[in-house]
């Protein structure tokens, strides 16, 4: 694991449960240590991936009287656990798999984003529960054999990949998205807590569909300035993938670009860049969006002949 998380490494260790952490530094660089605990060491909670919303937690917790030791976003997951209990997943914005651990009730709890993004795997036996981000760890303990789960091949060779929860393994299983796993007196119970939502089709216009995807887009950068604020390695990044061409297939799905480019080059260059470097990719990305719509126009104008 260590090429996953190269900067810090931590483990918290007590009866009945051993939890290790490689941690990649991205928010709190210094002060971010993992496991993260509460106030009083009740619960503690290791957490891959990011929660965006973390500072508006973190306030409303503060409000109530919750004691923060750190900056990191991961600490909001153990005093919004003390608060909500297992009803906190549904109050996170981000991609996480988490773990955490209730000392008083000598409960396990698992966690993974809405969509899946960060990984967990699983392996259930009589008298444990092994979870790790990579497989890898897993299939270092030992007595884990590596029996080929025939499913699980059957579903990559028709799909091109692997669904959940099955993996290439028998043994080894991968926690649903939108879902979390309660390991608590010698029972293991699985929970969905949130879904794509239903509902009856909506009737609207086109112009009321791109407003409708413009407000959305305009608050996930919203989340991105914020915890963007100070990081310029990950706005950079995050440039050169809006800048660059093979990327440029993601913009094209987005049909309200063209009308929407402005208000975000508004809203993501200031708080990011320097007056310079703004000006400068700037262009660049106006560049881009000016190639984007030549290539409709063209697409949309029969060729001669």
């Amino acid at each position: 694991m260590v090429h996953r998380g190269p900067d810090d490494h931590g483990h918290y260790c007590a009866d009945g449960i051993a939890v290790g952490m490689r941690r990649l530094s991205i928010i709190d660089l210094e002060g971010g240590h993992q496991p993260i605990p509460n106030e009083d060491k009740t619960v503690w909670a290791v957490c891959n991936g990011e929660i965006y919303n973390f500072k508006e937690l973190r306030a409303e917790l503060e409000a109530r009287g919750h004691v923060f030791r750190c900056d990191s976003d991961t600490e909001v997951i153990v005093h919004l656990y003390e608060e909500e209990g297992l009803n906190l997943f549904r109050r996170l914005r981000g991609m996480f798999a988490i773990a955490l651990w209730d000392a008083a009730r000598s409960r396990l709890v698992l966690a993974r984003d809405r969509l899946g993004k960060k990984p967990l795997y699983i392996c259930r036996e009589p008298h444990r529960v092994l979870f790790a981000s990579e497989m890898k760890s897993l299939l270092d303990v030992c007595d884990i054999p590596r029996t080929l789960n025939n499913q699980a091949l059957q579903e990559y060779l028709a799909l091109g990949y692997v669904p959940a929860p099955l993996t290439m393994f028998e043994r080894i299983e991968k926690l649903l998205p939108g879902h979390y796993m309660v390991v608590e007196k010698k029972r293991v119970q699985e929970q969905q807590y949130w879904d794509v939502p239903a509902g009856p089709i909506e009737i609207r216009s086109e112009n009321e569909w791109i407003e409708r995807v413009r407000e959305k887009l305009l608050d996930g950068i919203a989340q991105f300035d914020r915890r963007a604020i100070g990081r310029l390695d990950v706005a950079d990044q995050w440039q050169r993938d809006l800048a660059v061409g093979p990327d440029l297939h993601r913009l094209r799905e987005l049909r309200v670009l063209v009308d929407f480019d402005a208000q975000l080059v508004a809203r993501a260059q200031p708080v990011l860049l320097g007056e310079r470097r703004r000006r400068r990719r700037r262009l660049l990305v106006v560049l881009v969006l000016r190639r984007h719509r030549r290539e409709r126009a063209s697409e949309l104008v029969p060729s001669a002949g």
